[in-house]
């Protein structure tokens, strides 16, 4: 009778612990999806691939993420943000950005002030605010932490730093963030059926009646292709492929075709455009002169504008060439 007492207390104590435990870890499943979730972090530096030691208008590239901005390399691998008008921002998008933290350069400023904006597309202009970092003390950190990213805008890819007060100088600024379009446990993705995705327009959507393919500029387009787990085509993903896509002109439906190959399969898309009468208009550097061609003008031969035959007199003939 001890033994059989002892058994069922047993069983019981055993059935206890086990939905005691099921129960912690359900109710705290969600906390712990979030904790443990991958994530990825990239460090931008002055030594950036593209960056100038001219402060102005940066493009630059950190493992195949692209930044943009207003600031220069300083001291062969720091940062330099002018104040009132310095900025740094992504181009790529990175998903869920979680926090950001910036290394303050021995020597530099101790009252740069750093204004977070985070936003669903890039923030490419210098953004006035409220600063939530007001120190820049060398040799020390500041960042832009968890609790204050999820305050801003919980899942937002993009993020915007401009710097006020005083110059900052800077040895590093780290990024950490869970992409949205990559998933560590699939490795058999796939081109999708669907449309590629144009997530920003190109600068410049005006062409003219006289364009062809060869005066297309899509300067400025992010176009991303979207692709799917060929084992779960729930799990997917987009993947900037602006630069190996394929582009045609329609100027009577007044659009960019687009279109993007990979292994056997093609996405398109299109980008819509607006269309003027007449000849794109040669503005730019003269790079020489002939009787035979005129001006030379962007390395397209113009017409001659000489005048009862001088040089130091010049027209525009049709339109050609505006100077």
């Amino acid at each position: 009778m001890n033994k059989l007492i002892s058994k069922i207390a047993g069983l019981a104590l055993g059935l206890f612990m086990a939905v005691g435990v099921g129960a912690a870890i359900g109710a705290n499943n969600k906390n712990a999806v979030k904790v443990n979730a991958e994530s990825t972090t990239v460090t931008v530096d002055g030594s950036a691939s593209g960056i100038t030691t001219t402060d102005g208008t940066q493009s630059i590239t950190v493992n195949s993420i692209d930044f943009g901005g207003t600031f220069k390399q300083y001291s062969s691998t720091a940062l330099w943000f002018t104040s009132e008008s310095g900025f740094i921002y992504n181009k790529t998008d990175l998903g869920n950005i979680i926090s950001i933290e910036i290394a303050y350069k021995s020597g530099g400023s101790a009252a740069a002030k750093q204004y977070l904006s985070l936003g669903a597309s890039a923030i490419s202009t210098y953004q006035s605010g409220t600063p939530q970092i007001t120190t820049s003390t060398g040799g020390t950190t500041g960042t832009f932490n968890s609790s204050l990213v999820d305050t801003l805008n919980t899942g937002k890819g993009f993020f915007n730093i401009s710097v006020s007060n005083k110059n900052l100088q800077c040895t590093s600024i780290k990024i950490t963030y869970e992409s949205s379009n990559s998933n560590p446990e699939v490795d058999d993705w796939e081109l999708t059926t669907g449309s590629l995705s144009v997530t920003t327009q190109p600068t410049d959507t005006t062409y003219y009646s006289d364009d062809d393919d060869s005066d297309i500029d899509l300067t400025g387009a992010v176009i991303k292709a979207n692709y799917w787990s060929a084992s779960d085509n729930e799990t997917t993903k987009q993947v900037d492929v602006t630069n190996n896509v394929t582009s045609t002109l329609d100027l009577e439906n007044e659009a960019i075709n687009l279109s993007y190959t990979e292994d056997g399969k093609t996405q398109t898309g299109t980008i819509s455009i607006t269309v003027e009468e007449g000849t794109r208009p040669l503005i730019g550097q003269i790079s020489s002169f002939t009787s035979a061609n005129g001006y030379v003008v962007n390395g397209k031969i113009g017409y001659s504008t000489s005048q009862g035959g001088g040089t130091t007199s010049p027209r525009v003939n049709e339109g050609a060439i505006t100077l």
